[in-house]
């Protein structure tokens, strides 16, 4: 996965990557101003130049905001599924580590075994 990574090289999360939520709200602030300066420069100025400027203004920013939210989106998705991948890596690797101390903990019991049964006195 290419992207951001922190101090570990794990991808950081992008649903709490803070220049994402950054832009996020100054778009949204742009289509606010854009929206109010329309309705304004209609029905207070009287100016069709200010009115179709500020709607196309807020018209680009929402294009913008809903674009970033999709790209957002998407990023998320695809840490989602490396922390899922490289968790099922993690959980594999942590199985077959623990079916080794199993072993390891047998061959004890084993070895304990062979040692009582030196010890009994045979008949």
């Amino acid at each position: 996965m290419t992207g951001k990574k922190d101090a570990n090289d794990e991808p950081r999360d992008p649903r709490h990557d803070q220049r994402h939520l950054s832009l996020l709200i100054a778009l949204m602030a742009v289509v606010i101003v854009s929206a109010v300066t329309a309705i304004a420069a209609d029905m207070v100025f009287g100016n069709q130049a200010i009115r179709q400027l500020g709607f196309s203004v807020a018209i680009l920013g929402g294009i913008a905001y809903f674009g970033l939210r999709i790209y957002g989106n998407l990023k998320a998705r695809e840490y989602l599924r490396e922390m899922r991948r490289r968790e099922l890596a993690r959980s594999f690797a942590d199985d077959r580590h623990a079916d080794d101390d199993d072993d390891d903990h047998d061959a004890y019991e084993d070895d304990e075994r062979a040692r009582r049964r030196d010890r009994e006195p045979r008949a």
